[in-house]
């Protein structure tokens, strides 16, 4: 199988913080950290530039998370794993 693994640094996730809301603080901040799992669906994938926004079932997981990257190209059920 093909490697599907992007460069590090071109999946993160955003998580919320508790912060107050106003102009010196943003409301998230990004944050990364290492995944493995299956595509189960694609969300959006533009040929141009790889951007692409994936649903991915990790094992452990109850529910799939959203990936935001850069592929070449996205296939459903192949297996991935990134930062």
């Amino acid at each position: 199988m093909p490697s599907l693994f992007p460069p590090a640094g071109q999946f993160s996730s955003w998580e919320n913080e508790a912060y107050p809301m106003n102009a010196a603080s943003p409301e998230r901040k990004p944050s990364t950290e290492q995944i493995s799992g299956l595509i189960e669906r694609v969300t959006f994938h533009n040929d141009q530039s790889g951007f692409c926004v994936l649903r991915v079932k990790v094992q452990g997981q109850r529910d799939e998370l959203t990936v935001v990257g850069s592929l070449p190209s996205v296939l459903t059920k192949n297996s991935i794993r990134g930062e």
